[in-house]
């Protein structure tokens, strides 16, 4: 099943809406599958240049890969592609021509996901939505065409949950490849610092550690993904000597640090919490909290 989305987002964000779907985003095994995923998609990304697919460099520089773990046995780069620079580490398919170009990770465009299952998924949709579907044999990959805009796919069966299923972290936790670790938030109720990392540690984790602009926006897709129920959770940095020096809960190495103007200050407390302009909050970046204040909460795992 494939399901194309018209909003725009980042790549990582794109990602972790296909695996909270069960999928990823889409691979492109050979030509026919190419023309096909860029025809499907040209009708509905109306004036739209292009759109994201699964493959990305992430993990290894100039290596590319899918986002699924398929073998990368085919491509159909525009010419002078790949650009293999630091900041082009994503692939989208051009809707003029259908090649393939480099593009940096954190530009917003519309993107497509391919679901596996054994079964015909049948989904239900706004009346602004269409769905175009096709069934193959048993346990080969259906091929249901869906449509979204703003509303979010939900089985046909049963009615969409209050929040998306990593609340509950246990059977929850999405895996991102460039930082070899599993992510999960638990929004069914709000917790005091030293509760939410008590939490975490119960199912073998720690409040999230960060350790570059990548994996921090890999946290903020969790606020869009969540509708921004919680616009600033907790993470696992604290201070143990009253705001001299900070430290990770995970025992990790402090190499990253993006505190908004004026944190960390006296004033503020020694447990931190992670805002995020894409969600109405006037600040971005790490802000030094009181800890017994209640909070949403991102767990990690290695």
């Amino acid at each position: 099943m494939a399901i194309i989305v018209a909003t725009e987002t980042e790549y990582g964000i794109a990602e972790i809406f296909c695996q909270k779907n069960s999928g990823n985003l889409v691979s492109i095994h050979d030509a026919f599958t190419n023309v096909i995923v860029a025809q499907n998609a040209s009708a509905y990304f109306h004036q739209l240049p292009d759109f994201w697919i699964g493959a990305n460099s992430l993990t290894t520089k100039n290596v590319w890969k899918w986002t699924d773990g398929s073998s990368f046995d085919f491509n159909d780069w525009g010419k002078s592609e790949p650009k293999n620079t630091s900041d082009s580490m994503c692939a989208s398919v051009s809707m003029n021509d259908g090649y393939w170009s480099a593009e940096n990770c954190f530009t917003y465009k519309p993107f497509v996901c391919e679901i596996l299952n054994a079964d015909t998924i049948t989904t239900t949709m706004k009346t602004t939505e269409k769905t175009l579907s096709s069934t193959k044999k048993k346990t080969t990959k259906t091929t249901t065409t869906s449509v979204r805009t703003t509303s979010t796919v939900t089985n046909a069966t049963s009615s969409p949950p209050p929040f998306p299923v990593f609340q509950n972290c246990s059977s929850g936790w999405t895996y991102f490849a460039p930082t070899n670790s599993f992510y999960c938030g638990n929004y069914s109720s709000f917790l005091t610092w030293n509760e939410s990392e008590k939490y975490c540690k119960s199912i073998g984790g720690h409040l999230t550690s960060v350790h570059s602009d990548l994996e921090k926006r890999l946290i903020w897709a969790y606020f869009i993904y969540l509708g921004c129920y919680n616009k600033q959770p907790w993470i696992g940095l604290y201070s143990a000597d009253v705001g001299k020096t900070y430290q990770w809960t995970d025992g990790s190495n402090l190499d990253y640090q993006k505190w908004v103007d004026g944190s960390p200050n006296i004033y503020g407390g020694a447990c931190v919490i992670l805002s995020s302009y894409s969600c109405g909050v006037d600040t971005e970046g790490f802000y030094n909290w009181g800890c017994s204040e209640l909070r949403g909460i991102i767990c990690k795992k290695t």
